[in-house]
């Protein structure tokens, strides 16, 4: 009897120990940036980078993560007449290609395009979203090749972005 409670025990300690134990690996630890008012969830291998294009820019090995804030009033004190998000929004699209598809998602849009720099050909994945003061400009880019792989993840960045006291 103390031979089976013994084998019964180790067997016990096995599972024990093997349905507790994570492969570190795989495990992706993610960082809240305050993105000028926004703050955007991404994993810790982006690295912030500085481009006074952008209000900010993060990349990693296979993608970037650029951003940019406006302010209502600076729109406004430009003679630029934008009514909603939806006006924003075409007036980006209109930018790069008017022929671009929106979709609503998460209290903002999202579209894609493809460009080529250089030869290479970069899919990008943009999202507008409006604060109440300033409205964003945020977009995930990368190869054509990867684009596809990535998409989901995009969007699920997205979907952890929280603007100041409003959290999705």
């Amino acid at each position: 009897m103390k031979k089976i409670i013994c084998i019964l025990m180790i067997f016990s300690f096995i599972l024990n120990f093997s349905a507790c134990s994570n492969d570190k690996d795989d495990e992706v630890s993610f960082i809240e940036h305050d993105c000028d008012g926004l703050i955007l969830t991404l994993p810790y291998d982006y690295i912030e980078s500085s481009d006074d294009r952008y209000s900010f820019y993060y990349s990693n090995a296979n993608s970037i993560c650029i951003g940019s804030r406006e302010a209502k009033k600076d729109i406004s004190d430009a003679g630029i007449v934008l009514e909603n998000l939806t006006q924003y929004t075409a007036t980006i699209i209109h930018s790069i290609d008017p022929s671009i598809q929106t979709n609503e998602y998460n209290n903002g849009y999202y579209f894609e395009w493809t460009k080529n720099i250089n030869d290479t050909d970069y899919s990008y994945l943009g999202f507008t979203i409006d604060s109440g003061e300033a409205y964003y400009l945020i977009q995930f880019a990368t190869l054509k090749s990867e684009y596809e792989n990535l998409r989901e993840t995009f969007l699920s960045y997205i979907d952890n972005i929280k603007i100041g006291a409003w959290f999705r």
